[in-house]
């Protein structure tokens, strides 16, 4: 099980096709765990990239990140047609 595994459980329970969540809400899902320091400095940590543990967490759901506000601490998923 990696720390992400409950973010893939959260959003495989999200019905529609966009998702906006804060940080905080991520963190709250993935608690104990915690988002990194580069989750909020880097866009690139939140690119949609297989190869990334926490990119599979929202890609193997059918999800993808649409949007990334460091600045608010706010991503916005969508649904992967």
């Amino acid at each position: 099980m990696t720390q992400y595994d409950r973010l893939k459980n959260y959003l495989s329970t999200c019905e529609g096709t966009d998702i906006l969540l804060t940080f905080k809400k991520i963190n709250e899902i993935i608690s104990p765990a915690h988002l990194p320091a580069s989750a909020y400095e880097y866009r690139n940590w939140w690119a949609n990239s297989a190869s990334n543990p926490q990119a599979s967490a929202w890609m193997d759901t059918g999800w993808r990140v649409a949007t990334v506000n460091l600045l608010h601490h706010e991503v916005s998923f969508t649904k992967r047609h």
